[in-house]
């Protein structure tokens, strides 16, 4: 039902003649959260991590600076599959 999804979906079925998988979708939400990250903040966003707000298709971020050597993003995504449904479990 999502907009972006089905936009996903026509751009892989019209270039690819094939349906996306899920590193489709990974890759789209990752691509969209640092593309929005550099367009936002600038070469600096590493600084701004906690305040980038985009709307992901898959999972969200939420990182956490690790002492100076990096980032490590500290959301988990729980999904329960239940009769051929999937739910994803709230936090």
């Amino acid at each position: 039902k999502d907009n972006t999804v089905k936009k996903i979906v026509e751009f892989f079925q019209q270039n690819y003649k094939t349906d996306p998988d899920l590193l489709a979708f990974q890759g789209y939400d990752i691509a969209w959260y640092f593309i929005h990250a550099l367009h936002e903040f600038g070469t600096d966003f590493l600084y701004c991590l906690r305040e980038i707000q985009t709307r992901p298709i898959q999972t969200k971020y939420k990182f956490r600076q690790i002492d100076r050597n990096g980032w490590e993003n500290q959301h988990w995504e729980i999904i329960r599959y239940d009769n051929y449904s999937i739910y994803r479990i709230e936090e």
